[in-house]
């Protein structure tokens, strides 16, 4: 077995991925245990590598090394079965990597590192020993303070420090130092990305590695009672460690991972989930931290890529929190850890699209960040942002991969997830309460958020039309009205699904914004409009002007099937102008002579007007009515005669 202390020759030099190819194939397991008689604590006694030992300490060395070799220590059993079925509440994440002064950090070690300027002296001392004892800052508070550690588990990847305090209460126990070591480096649950490896070297894999800011090769972990007392973090990094000008006694200048000792160790399941979380932002720190949604959302889809279990989604029963601005970040990530749910839900599907070797892409980016940084690397898969935007809110309304395979989540875990619109749809059979009135919904400033979504569905219509476009802004010329409204036409985009009452296939059309109607034919159990706005960045959105009219499905037309021959007796009926303004022309094509009647009802169900009543010996029949009289709205055509019946929509506009 290697020795984990032998001195490094030469200058030091950063961890590759084959050092920690090494390093997992050679590690050692030496794990300390406290007792609670006190026979052998170090409370008093700080030791450092190579430092003299004193020779007062070696009889408590000999009963350390007794204790530890002999000591029966089993590890805290973690059941991987119910990683996937765990949640987390709360906002467990205490990283700041949004704050200025956080990115300041980060920016002066990367200039650093790129200088050529971190320091590199420790890369030839030894590691510390078993039961070596240290003083580390911890924040609290917004504010560090020094706390004393002793060293429980030494390997050439990490070393593991628990704050003595929490050592000689018995708040961590030798099987929960040896579990927590059974997830960072054996194994990982059974949906994992790779099973037969650890959170580090799976995240090492995936991600890469961590920025190595005191050339040790190594993480120092730090188990300590974080918020003194039961709080709801479990775990942070902070940028200030890798800054190489932290001022003294602000950070460590190491690369430190700092997990609970208090409410993580009662339930390792999820100290193991809140690990892969919070190393994924140490890793990120390597590459420069993103817009603080996209870097939270990478560090939950880690979790999720290394099978641990899924945070509840609660978010879809609250439009107020999907029609959100997407990049949108509040302060603890929201109520109820919301904020959490949608960055790593948005996450989970890009690697649903790309892999997770597509988000790698995403993290690592140096040269471009946020959106940009996500369309460039979708742009490589052959796909772009925008169109997995308006995906993105489809596969969350339907969830269904059987569909298609962008609308919907691979993970098991997230198959019974969805939004419901029940009891939210504009009923086809109720004319418009407004003051246009029939069958039609016009909605005017219409707000999707940047990135987000806004669903509208109307049930049982048929011949189903419908536009939209953007608000016109009248107190500038006419074409800068345009050019704004081929900008703004250009990120917003509507996905129309069309759901036929006859349970055939779903149908979708993608639309842009425009002045010009398009008629869906047939009769529709539901349609639903997903708007999507497509620029995330583009805060806070833009307002829409929208329409649409149908006939009632239960007045309508039975739409003639495949096995159903058309009558070529049928008359044949059409209007125009439609919209009509001051008169309406009707056309009539009937193959046989006979007694006919022409009506026109309003969308009540009322009779207006008849437009035509008497014999027509067949052929074409053209009949012109003034319309000036009547008010805005929809109105239906009735054709009876000869026994046939057929119908058409016609609006009239003021």
């Amino acid at each position: 077995m290697s020795d984990d202390r032998r001195p490094t020759e030469g200058a030091a030099q950063p961890l590759t991925s084959a050092d920690v190819d090494a390093n997992n194939a050679n590690m050692n397991t030496r794990i300390v245990i406290s007792k609670p008689d006190g026979v052998h604590r170090l409370n008093d006694i700080s030791f450092r590598a190579g430092m003299p030992r004193v020779s007062v300490i070696l009889p408590l060395g000999v009963i350390w090394m007794f204790l530890t070799v002999f000591s029966p220590v089993r590890a805290q059993v973690i059941d991987h079965r119910a990683l996937s079925t765990d949640h987390v509440h709360g906002h467990f994440c205490a990283t700041d990597s949004g704050s200025d002064e956080a990115r300041r950090h980060v920016a002066a070690f990367l200039h650093a590192r790129e200088a050529g300027l971190l320091p590199q002296h420790k890369g030839a001392s030894l590691p510390p020993d078993l039961g070596d004892e240290e003083e580390f800052n911890v924040l609290e508070s917004n504010a560090w303070m020094p706390l004393r550690f002793r060293a429980v588990d030494v390997t050439s990847s990490y070393v593991l420090w628990v704050e003595i305090v929490e050592l000689n209460n018995g708040n961590v126990t030798p099987g929960e130092i040896a579990g927590l070591r059974d997830v960072i480096f054996e194994n990982t649950p059974a949906q994992s990305i790779d099973p037969g490896k650890g959170i580090f070297e799976n995240i090492h894999d995936v991600f890469g590695l961590p920025p190595n800011v005191d050339g040790d090769g190594r993480v120092d972990i730090l188990l300590y009672d974080i918020g003194r007392g039961p709080t709801g973090t479990l775990g942070y990094v902070s940028s200030t460690d890798v800054n190489p000008n932290a001022l003294p006694g602000e950070g460590n200048g190491r690369d430190v991972l700092y997990l609970d000792s208090a409410s993580g160790t009662s339930n390792l399941t999820t100290l193991a989930a809140i690990a892969a979380h919070e190393y994924t932002h140490l890793v990120h720190l390597s590459y420069g931290w993103d817009q603080t949604f996209l870097t939270e959302g990478y560090a939950e889809y880690a979790m999720v890529m290394l099978g641990y279990f899924w945070r509840n989604i609660t978010f879809f029963s609250l439009p107020q929190e999907y029609r959100r601005t997407l990049f949108e970040w509040r302060d603890g990530g929201g109520p109820g850890a919301m904020d959490y749910q949608r960055a790593g839900l948005f996450i989970t599907y890009l690697a649903n699209r790309v892999g997770s070797s597509g988000v790698a892409e995403m993290l690592t980016g140096l040269n471009q960040k946020g959106a940009r940084g996500l369309d460039s690397v979708l742009v490589m898969h052959g796909d772009d942002l925008g169109s997995a935007i308006t995906d993105f809110h489809t596969a969350n309304l339907f969830n269904d991969q059987s569909i298609d395979n962008r609308f919907g989540y691979t993970e098991s875990g997230r198959s019974s997830i969805r939004i419901s619109l029940t009891g939210r749809e504009i009923d086809g059979e109720i004319p418009s309460m407004t003051s246009e009135g029939g069958f039609q919904t016009q909605l005017t400033n219409h707000a999707v958020h940047a990135g987000a979504v806004r669903y509208v569905r109307w049930k049982d219509v048929s011949d189903f039309e419908f536009v939209f476009d953007m608000p016109s802004w009248r107190v500038f010329p006419p074409a800068f009205q345009e050019q704004q409204r081929t900008t703004l036409r250009s990120r917003n985009r509507v996905r129309l699904v069309l759901e036929p009452d006859d349970g055939g296939q779903l149908q979708f059309a993608d639309l842009g914004g425009g002045s010009d109607y398009t008629r869906f034919n047939g009769n529709f159990r539901t349609v639903t409009a997903i708007f999507t706005h497509l620029n995330p960045e583009a805060v806070p959105g833009d307002n829409l002007d929208i329409s649409a009219a149908w006939t009632p499905r239960s007045v309508a037309t039975p739409v003639e099937t495949l096995s159903e021959l058309p009558d070529p007796n049928a008359p044949a009926l059409a209007a125009w102008p439609n919209p009509a303004a001051n008169h309406l022309s009707v056309t009539l094509s009937a193959a046989r002579p006979g007694f006919y009647r022409i009506d026109l009802y309003d969308m009540l169900g009322r009779r207006v007007t008849d437009l035509f009543s008497g014999f027509l010996p067949g052929g074409t029949t053209e009949i012109s009515s003034d319309v000036s009289a009547l008010t805005s709205g929809s109105y239906i055509i009735r054709l009876e005669g000869e026994g046939v019946n057929a119908s058409k929509l016609v609006q009239v506009v003021r």
